[in-house]
């Protein structure tokens, strides 16, 4: 659940090529995938010190993808 929005990951055989891809036994592989999902840029608020975008991670600076389903894996 993110800002109210119920998300859910499909976990096929294509999640798991992507998954067995990108993080192999020893270090991270790379992959070019194609992706469904939603992307959060947080909120605008405002504070003492003026408007700011707050969002996710560290003191709220970044941005969220949530990957929802894995649709195309290609090893590069």
């Amino acid at each position: 659940m993110v800002e109210g929005i119920e998300t859910r990951l499909v976990v096929d055989a294509m999640f798991e090529k992507f998954q067995k891809t990108t993080m192999p036994e020893r270090g991270y592989g790379k992959a070019e995938v194609t992706l469904v999902g939603r992307y959060f840029s947080g909120r605008k608020q405002t504070f003492p010190g003026g408007t700011f975008w707050v969002g996710y991670g560290h003191m709220g600076l970044g941005t969220l993808l949530v990957i929802e389903q894995v649709k195309q894996v290609r090893n590069i």
